[in-house]
């Protein structure tokens, strides 16, 4: 009975250790989840370096001449992923409005035939914006919440190299976005009127990405 009763003491124990040690671990990833949230808040928003006039081939051409040459498909080192905010909201319904309509419009002009050869979008906003490209790319057009945005973008890093690539999400995932792959904090939250950033992301490996921010 002496044995039983200190095995069941010692059971008890080693759960209530190992409940411990997971409420800590839960403490710290929920404290670093915190101080990064703040971080983003804290930092500046990152200025442009232009605005795209237009894209021919890999050819990204701004409207001050400047062109930027996007990785060709033999390049198997990166992956290419544009990250977009959705376009304007209609302020009724859950969809975006007219002028939405047209950025979103915009958004597929600028990279019609671009070959980029996945889509992904957090919600129905996003899912409207990328449509049009998606047609205009034939490519697909996959969903995910943004809770798993970091297993996403681990999807298109491994996966999609030498090829092109899209997110559009909202203000708060096209930001943790871009972070993510930059490895840093490459720029704090979009404000909420702003709905024309474009992202080019050359890719290495998640956290390891070249940035170039335009407008569009």
């Amino acid at each position: 009975m002496t044995q039983l009763f200190k095995f069941l003491f010692l059971l008890v124990f080693a759960i209530g250790y190992m409940s411990c040690g997971n409420d800590t671990n839960a403490r710290e990833a929920a404290t670093e989840t915190a101080n990064k949230e703040v971080a983003e808040l804290k930092a500046p928003p990152h200025e442009a370096e232009g605005h795209v006039a237009f894209r021919s081939g890999n050819n990204l051409t701004l409207t001050n001449g400047e062109v930027m040459k996007l990785p060709p498909g033999s390049d198997t080192s990166v992956v290419t992923i544009f990250v977009v905010r959705h376009a304007e909201k209609d302020s009724v319904k859950s969809g975006i409005s007219l002028i939405g309509q047209a950025r979103a419009a915009r958004l597929a002009e600028l990279f019609q035939s671009a070959a980029i050869e996945q889509i992904y979008v957090d919600s129905n906003p996003s899912m409207q914006t990328g449509l049009m490209t998606s047609k205009s790319n034939s490519c697909d057009l996959g969903t995910f919440k943004p809770e798993v945005l970091e297993n996403t973008l681990k999807i298109l890093t491994h996966s999609y190299k030498g090829k092109k690539a899209m997110i559009v999400g909202t203000k708060e995932t096209a930001a943790r976005a871009v972070n993510m792959l930059a490895g840093k904090i490459y720029t704090s939250k979009i404000a909420d009127d702003e709905y024309d950033n474009i992202y080019v992301a050359i890719v290495k490996n998640l956290g390891d990405a070249e940035i170039h921010h335009f407008k569009f």
